[in-house]
Parts: structure tokens; sequence; C-alpha cells
């Protein structure tokens, strides 16, 4: 089933109209209250099942009470780059054990036992995975969880990152290339006003070593030094004007020597 409809609001003394375009599939994520769902069920032309992608329990939803989620699917706080062959193996393993049971609106207690006792794994851990499934139907959502802190996930506030941020943008990489010492001071007087928790001086030191140092050359004023350090020096080749329109074939030398057929006179001493 896939309705599409305007979400319009009514219309009021002093307030104006808004129209907003709602799409109702399977799949699809809607607001309700602030929360967000994912539509895993069409029930008819005014009742939806949603799963809430944060808790990932499931309830209907009139259609008529949704919202559009602006900002796409909930994203998932996981780098491609680090997910390495053996985890993506084990994401595939476990969503192949939950496969049977993920169209299931529901999952009873002995459906989820008896995929359990064929797999072997616990039934506790079945309804697991569902629930990280169903929230974002993504196998990136199996992904064995690693401990620790999460690399290059940063440790402080939003609001105090902000700060140094603006800092380090406003202050430090400027033309008068201060200290980092007057950078650290800019940040705790700067929360200071804004009654925010300050950084540690150390934390703030360890964003301004992670300036990459093409930015740091520029915005200290060095934009030629940065230039010849960083960017490829582009040439022309002459009368290269199309694709093979120039070959060029290098020679090396071989332990080869070629001879010709008659007197066995040595021909050429390079391939």
């Amino acid at each position: 089933m896939n309705n599409h409809r305007d979400n319009t609001a009514e219309p009021s003394s002093g307030v104006a109209q808004t129209r907003q375009h709602l799409q109702i599939t399977v799949g699809e994520q809607v607001q309700k209250d602030g929360t967000v769902y994912r539509i895993s069920q069409v029930l008819d032309f005014e009742t939806v099942i949603g799963i809430a992608v944060e808790s990932g329990r499931s309830c209907p939803l009139r259609i008529s009470e949704l919202t559009p989620f602006q900002n796409g699917p909930a994203p998932l706080e996981q780098d491609m780059s680090e997910i390495g062959d053996a985890d993506w193996r084990e994401a595939e393993h476990r969503l192949s054990i939950i496969k049977p049971l993920v169209d299931r609106h529901t999952v009873g207690r002995d459906a989820a036992e008896e995929r359990a006792k064929q797999t072997g794994v616990d039934t506790a851990t079945i309804y697991r995975w569902l629930k990280r499934y169903k929230a974002t139907g993504s196998v990136l959502a199996l992904i064995p969880q690693k401990p620790g802190w999460k690399k290059g996930k940063s440790r402080i506030p939003a609001h105090a990152e902000a700060v140094i941020q603006e800092v380090i943008k406003d202050v430090y990489l400027t033309l008068q290339r201060p200290s980092a010492q007057k950078a650290v001071q800019e940040v705790m007087r700067r929360c200071h006003e804004r009654r925010i928790d300050p950084p540690s001086p150390g934390t703030v030191r360890a964003r301004l070593r992670d300036i990459p140092e093409r930015d740091r050359l520029r915005g200290h004023g060095f934009r030629d030094k940065a230039i010849n350090k960083f960017q490829p020096a582009a040439g022309k080749f002459p009368n290269a004007d199309y694709p093979l329109a120039v070959m060029q074939i290098d020679h090396t030398p071989a332990d080869i020597i070629l001879v010709d057929d008659v007197h066995r006179k040595p021909i050429v001493k390079w391939l």
C-alpha cells in the first residue's frame, strides 16, 4: 500500500496554514510528538504500525497524527572504513538467523525459542538483534559493537566543542598567529561568559594539534607555502590533445640477447 497525502495544519486565527508531503510506505520514517518511527506495516488508510527508532518498541499510529521526518534515516554511528571482513560476515550471519522472524509484526516467545534452538543462539539475543535490525532496517545494526570509546567521537558537550571550533576559526587561525595558550585562555573566557562548563586545557590543545597543516599554514598567512607544499604543480604535455595521442615506452635492460637466425649475431640487448 502506497499512500501520499498532504499533512495540513488546521487553520486558526493568526496561524498560517502549512502543508507537508507525507509518504506512507513500509520502511519510511515519520515523526509523532518528537519520536521517530519506522513504518513496519500499513494496516489501513488510517493506521500504520511504527517501530520507535531509539527504543525498538512497536505501536499503532494514526496517519493523521504523523509528520514527515525531515532529517532522513536515523544515522548509525558506524564508520564503514573501520568495519572488517570478519565483522561483516558476523553481521550477515546474525541477519540469516533472524531473517525468518523479521517480517512478523510480533514475534512470540514460542517462535523466538524455536529459532534459538535451531541456531544455538540465546532467545534474548534473538530479540535483541531483531530490535536493532527493525529499528534501522540496515544490516549495519548487527555489526558487533566494540567496547570502549569510539575513535573520533567527542567526549565533551556539543556546545563546548562549538566554542573550541569558534576560537580556532576566529582567533587561532589568523594572521596574528597567537600561541596555543592564548587560544586556551580565549576558550575559557568565552565559556565563562556563556556559563558553559569549559573543556580542559589539554582538550583544547588536542584540537589545535588536530588542525591539518595545510589549514594551519593558510590561516597563519603562509598561503604560498601551503600551495607549494600541498597543491600539485599542474603542467601540460605538448601535442597531447586526445586519448592515446602520445604513447611512451620505457626501455629496461634485461639479461637476454636476441640474435639473428642466420649468422647468430646479436640484434638487441634491450627489452
